[in-house]
């Protein structure tokens, strides 16, 4: 990560289970929002690049449970 020029980082997620694709953001949007995904297990992993737009694959966020709503429930 450039510290010194946050603007020169790059920023890929991918919802593993619900997203079929990469999603790209850059440094003013480093955020990933899920609404309504349905229960399941799932795992958030995160991509990150310094200059010159390298990608590191090794960073990820633990595994995401989603339960069932107690309404849904039947």
């Amino acid at each position: 990560m450039e510290m010194t020029a946050p603007a020169k980082n790059l920023y890929q997620h991918k919802l593993e289970g619900y997203d079929p694709d990469w999603i790209k953001s850059d440094y003013k949007n480093r955020t990933a929002t899920y609404t309504n995904l349905p229960p399941g297990e799932y795992t958030l992993r995160v991509k990150a690049s310094k200059p010159p737009g390298v990608l590191n694959n090794t960073a990820s966020v633990p595994d995401l449970v989603v339960l069932v709503y107690h309404w849904r429930r039947g």
